[in-house]
């Protein structure tokens, strides 16, 4: 039971497309019902004036968005309410469009003092979180433990080949794209994804200040967004690598399906609430690789994962160590090679696996659910109605 520390609030929600996005909006939706809200959900449409009719109707006091996805829109941006963003991914690529009288949520506390530095005082630390009611410790069924009963696991998504990366970068700088500015991405590309897997590797999307001398603001935005696209490419490329040697399923887009073998086999997409609980519960070391534009915190894997009792290993960030009380030396990965290494250790020892598991599954459940979450979100939110 949670202190009520905040006045019940009508909020409106907006809902947009996304393999994890909806998800997300639906589990904050529930925190918040659970925390005596009322919430109505409103669909990502720019243009709507039935939806600003609709969202008058509701009498909001807030209207949330992931991203800050839709708070410019022109119907949103009549609405008399208190305007809120939670971002889950770097508010950089999106800052042309947020309103300083906003207030934001932001995911990674690097980016709370950098937004802070940019004018934005609204700005708030809010980590992710986990739904306690679908990620829990499951005993399968006989057709789930066939189906989620593997070694090691990888669930994500994977860019396409060099040729279609570099087609990307054209496309997105346009007439500015030539053999520097290709040489430019090559140069930090290799920079960031030297630097990701160290165990200091804070401040990364603040890492290229001294080869940004010569190029405006707009387009280094665009570069940062490429390039933590191709970092993150690279690292799991890597990562799914190392699972080919050992019996276990890769989950996600279709490019994943070039990286499994006959041991390591690519099995499609997921389905975030009804399979990814089965798979992690059935999976002996779930493994994460975490967003490079997430600089020192880690992503919402971590906090599902440990939610069932779970094992994982996953690349470090110094929010760990506030998460877990132990060694977190013990669950990350500092190089390709240690990933593979530790892979093999734990799945011969089981009962330290084991151990670790419920060491992190105690403080998830006591400390980081979405209820824990929205608590702290209407708790700042309500200063400023």
């Amino acid at each position: 039971m949670f202190e009520s520390t905040h006045k019940a609030c009508s909020i409106i929600m907006l809902v947009g497309r996304g393999i994890a996005a909806p998800f997300i909006v639906k589990d904050m939706a529930l925190a918040f019902k659970g925390l005596g809200c009322n919430v109505t959900f409103l669909p990502l449409r720019r243009e709507g004036e039935d939806l600003f009719l609709k969202a008058q109707r509701s009498n909001p006091d807030c209207i949330i968005a992931l991203d800050h996805t839709g708070l410019n829109f022109p119907w949103v941006k009549k609405l008399s309410c208190r305007k809120v963003a939670w971002f889950v991914d770097n508010p950089f690529y999106f800052i042309d469009t947020i309103d300083k009288e906003n207030i934001l949520f932001c995911f990674d506390k690097d980016y709370v003092a950098a937004l802070k530095k940019e004018g934005f005082q609204n700005v708030f630390f809010l980590p992710h979180a986990t739904n306690r009611h679908i990620f829990k410790p499951l005993t399968l069924a006989p057709f789930d433990r066939e189906k989620y009963t593997c070694d090691v696991s990888f669930v994500g998504s994977i860019g396409k080949s060099q040729q279609h990366v570099y087609n990307e970068r054209t496309k997105l700088l346009k007439d500015a794209v030539d053999d520097t500015i290709h040489g430019l991405f090559d140069r930090l590309v290799e920079k960031k994804f030297r630097t990701c897997l160290k165990r200091h590797n804070q401040n990364l999307f603040m890492l290229f200040d001294d080869c940004y001398s010569t190029i405006d603001k707009h387009t280094k935005i665009i570069i940062d967004r490429q390039i933590d696209y191709e970092v993150g490419t690279l690292l799991r490329e890597g990562v799914t690598r190392v699972l080919r040697s050992f019996n276990g399923f890769l989950f996600g887009n279709r490019e994943l399906a070039r990286m499994q073998s006959d041991r390591c086999r690519f099995k499609g997409e997921i389905d975030y609430h009804t399979e990814l609980p089965k798979l992690f519960n059935g999976c002996c070391v779930n493994i994460n690789a975490t967003r490079p534009q997430l600089p020192t915190t880690v992503n919402q894997r971590v906090y599902d994962i440990s939610a069932t009792n779970s094992f994982f290993l996953t690349d470090y960030r110094k929010s760990l160590e506030t998460l877990f009380p132990f060694n977190v030396d013990a669950i990350c990965y500092y190089s390709l090679k240690d990933l593979e290494d530790k892979i093999k250790y734990y799945l011969i020892n089981s009962k330290e696996r084991e151990e670790l598991a419920y060491a992190m599954y105690k403080p998830i459940l006591r400390e980081h659910t979405y209820n824990h979450r929205m608590q702290e979100m209407l708790t700042i939110v309500s200063k400023f109605l």
